[in-house]
């Protein structure tokens, strides 16, 4: 960076040259405080430089100077110095004027931005959340919502959904939480000084809702099992063998919806019969034996692979198996969630007296830190094997019917 002191004048903004690298100022001799910028692309423009509030140095940028004449930078110039001098700060309060109209939706942007390890899938649940309890509000300043709309919202959405009402106020408070620390005042302060979301604790308004805990019993285990089986012949679909084995993939793993969906080709390990969830819920990476039917399954899957994924749909990776759960319902008459596969397989691994450890472990749940034993238990995947095959047996075995 560079500086030099002239008279400013048209003549001056016309042949001044840019610099080889970064950014050249001209301060004005006649007016303190007011200059020219010019960088080393060869733009020029008209400044005002000058200490506010604190002492903080602040630079203004007045305009192009292509758009403005020198008498006219000159005079607004003076009337920015002006202000400046009184103690206003021109940039801090257009920034504080934008921070305090603020939008939920802008505020949400935001918070994407800002949270860089955020997974896509809980960005696109956040947004579900915002655009189906909260539609009217997006384009509404953010300190505008009060404790009085936030429990009436909530009373309404609940009467649909108590745990959807809930998730809704959860996502709004997050949001709220980092508005409070984002945007400010000129003088630094948060516009926003209590969640309004708050209300809902402090009258103890959250909904009661009961985990679920359904599963596929054993005595319907045969009728899904079938119908799952038999789907390569309901339909010629390419997908058709990709989805049936996805959904028999997540019963004999526990694994949740996304990680199976997307598990790459490059994952499995057919030589030490093991594949791995890099992006898990918990980011801890997550790597599991194959038994010998999920080894078979994966062979069938890698051998007939067009693209990168394990389960492949038309446009790459399988995104939306909604209407073949539909589809399998009809079949078996099971009525179930992909969720209920996960509680099935943990259901079957208990049945077996399979340690808690190990099947902690195998659902990639992390151990309480109270949980000082555990801390001395390293879990090899060999060790693994044994009770992913246990369950891998017992979950055919019920599928015959218990015959066998």
């Amino acid at each position: 960076m560079s500086t030099s002191y002239a008279e400013i004048t048209e003549r001056i903004v016309r042949e001044s040259e840019p610099p080889a690298k970064g950014q050249r100022f001209i301060r004005d001799t006649k007016l303190s405080g007011f200059g020219l910028r010019i960088t080393d692309t060869g733009a020029k423009a008209f400044i005002v430089e000058a200490r506010v509030k604190h002492g903080r140095p602040r630079r203004i940028t007045i305009a192009r100077c292509q758009s403005m004449s020198v008498m006219d930078a000159r005079r607004e110039a003076r009337r920015v110095l002006g202000e400046l001098a009184t103690g206003d700060d021109p940039v801090a309060e257009r920034q504080a004027e934008k921070h305090r109209n603020v939008t939920l939706q802008e505020v949400f942007d935001d918070y994407v931005d800002a949270r860089n390890n955020l997974k896509e899938s809980t960005r696109n649940d956040y947004q579900e959340a915002l655009n189906t309890s909260f539609a009217d509000w997006l384009n509404k300043p953010i300190a505008n919502i009060t404790e009085e709309m936030v429990a009436r919202r909530h009373k309404d959405r609940g009467k649909a959904s108590p745990s959807r009402a809930n998730h809704a106020m959860r996502v709004l408070r997050a949001l709220v939480n980092f508005a409070m620390g984002r945007y400010r005042d000129a003088d630094g302060k948060p516009f926003i000084l209590e969640n309004p979301v708050k209300r809902l604790s402090r009258e103890r308004s959250w909904f009661r809702v009961d985990r679920r805990r359904t599963i596929i019993k054993p005595y319907l285990w045969p009728s899904w099992f079938r119908a799952v089986s038999e789907l390569r012949a309901l339909k010629s679909n390419a997908d058709v063998e990709s989805v049936r084995d996805y959904f028999l993939f997540l019963a004999f793993t526990g694994l949740r919806k996304e990680e199976a969906a997307g598990l790459p080709l490059s994952a499995v390990d057919f030589r030490d019969r093991t594949f791995a969830i890099i992006d898990t819920k918990n980011s801890d990476p997550h790597v599991l034996p194959m038994s010998g039917f999920l080894e078979a399954l994966l062979r069938r899957r890698a051998e007939a692979a067009t693209g990168d994924y394990v389960f492949s749909g038309k446009t790459g990776r399988l995104v939306d198996v909604r209407h073949w759960i539909v589809r399998i319902i009809g079949e078996s008459g099971v009525r179930f969630t992909l969720h209920d596969l996960r509680r099935t397989f943990v259901t079957t691994a208990e049945s077996l007296d399979i340690s808690a450890y190990a099947l902690k472990r195998l659902l990639n749940h992390r151990a309480a830190q109270s949980d000082v034993t555990a801390g001395y238990i390293v879990h090899d995947i060999e060790r693994l094997r044994r009770p992913m095959q246990m369950i891998t047996d017992k979950l055919l075995e019920d599928a015959r019917g218990g015959d066998l």
